[in-house]
């Protein structure tokens, strides 16, 4: 009896157990399983084509990404592009202003020396007329002192007035 238990047991356990090691027949034509067996050609070709819209998927993945990371590098050069376009604008007009200001003082030194040489001018103008008023003086001076009395003339004449 122990022996017929046993067989019972294992003819009802072993097919199972075998026919889980062997692939079902009810598996076959499953497309979405990772190793697909008993295909038709069709199915076949369906796979393969399903295989290769998913390495299409992978690349376009792949590629979007390396298109965002482009479109990425591309707005930090057009900002840094920005960023020295305001430089230059600045530069520009700090160099306008500064021309500016060149011209401004190189007008305002013209002027000066244009007033400085005026005044050199009339100060010279003043100095010969001086000059001529000095000369005319001591001219003065020479002819008074040709025509009138001495101190000690003066001194002797009185002294002889005084006698009278």
């Amino acid at each position: 009896m122990k022996y017929s238990k046993i067989v019972l047991l294992l003819s009802t356990v072993l097919p199972f157990l075998l026919s889980a090691a062997e692939p079902s027949a009810f598996g076959a034509g499953d497309l979405s399983s990772s190793n697909p067996y008993g295909l038709t050609s069709n199915e076949k070709v369906i796979l393969d084509t399903k295989k290769k819209l998913h390495k299409v998927a992978v690349k376009s993945n792949n590629q979007a990404d390396k298109l965002d990371s482009l479109r990425e590098r591309i707005d930090g050069l057009q900002s840094v592009i920005e960023s020295l376009s305001r430089q230059t604008h600045k530069n520009k007009l700090d160099l306008k202003n500064q021309a500016q200001v060149n011209e401004l003082k190189a007008n305002s030194s013209s002027e000066y020396e244009k007033r400085l040489s005026d005044l050199v001018q009339h100060n010279e103008k003043l100095l010969s007329e001086q000059a001529n008023l000095i000369s005319e003086i001591s001219l003065v001076v020479d002819d008074i002192n040709s025509k009138y009395v001495s101190k000690n003339e003066f001194n002797v004449t009185s002294k002889r007035c005084k006698c009278f």
